[in-house]
């Protein structure tokens, strides 16, 4: 059983990482979605995923919680996915 806290990461391309800097609303009010959040036990389970990205910071839950949801939606809207096919869960 794994004891340690979750870290909580996001990782961003120069113009997300710019509007986050500025302020957590201008990303999510933005039309940027080049950025991904993370939850993880241990960089090492994904330092190959943050190797795609320009930019990583550690940030707080609520805030993984808050851009988690900002990049689903924007993600729903950028590919005209109106409800979530069970099928892309496998």
């Amino acid at each position: 059983m794994n004891t340690t806290e979750p870290e909580y990461i996001l990782s961003t391309n120069s113009i997300a990482m710019a509007l986050y800097m500025e302020s957590k609303q201008a990303l999510m009010a933005s039309d940027c979605h080049d950025f991904m959040v993370f939850r993880c036990y241990g960089l090492e389970t994904i330092l190959e995923d943050l190797m795609e990205w320009e930019e990583s910071i550690s940030i707080d839950e609520v805030t993984y919680l808050e851009l988690h949801g900002n990049l689903c939606t924007k993600l729903r809207v950028h590919f005209n996915i109106s409800k979530l096919n069970s099928s892309l869960l496998l």
